[in-house]
């Protein structure tokens, strides 16, 4: 048995590094939630995994770690209408309130350029923002 390794990847290049783990022998490949990867490997393969495209970080962890991870990831974001919230994946650093919820899915009310848009984003991407009371 080898060691249990984790990776930090850009959301959606998950599939991309569970195939390379695959071709390069690493068992028990897991996608956890949106841009990470659990594995069992050998350190040899590290060099390989790193330069796979969008691969932001690799670091070896332990089996608790791993079970944590897991626990974590199933257990889901609680998020609700209304609710504001902060993208802080794929780049776009937005702030928003939340209109409609669907399967990993929301869509939330944001401003460009001074003007309402409503856009969708991944509820794994947002983390709700804890707002005074006297603001809500």
């Amino acid at each position: 048995m080898g060691q249990q390794f984790a990776a930090e990847v850009v959301s959606g290049n998950e599939g991309r590094l569970v195939q390379l783990l695959t071709k390069l022998g690493a068992t028990d490949v897991q996608r956890l939630e949106l841009g990470y990867v659990v594995w069992t490997g050998a350190d040899e393969q590290l060099a390989v995994v790193k330069q796979c495209r969008g691969v932001r970080t690799v670091w070896p962890v332990t089996r608790d770690e791993v079970i944590t991870m897991i626990n974590i990831a199933s257990a889901g974001k609680i998020i609700a209408i209304g609710e504001t919230v902060r993208v802080f994946r794929g780049g776009l650093g937005l702030v928003g309130q939340i209109t409609e919820l669907a399967q990993g899915k929301a869509k939330m009310l944001t401003s460009f350029f001074g003007r309402p848009q409503e856009i969708e984003i991944a509820i794994a991407d947002a983390e709700v923002v804890p707002l005074p009371e006297a603001w809500r």
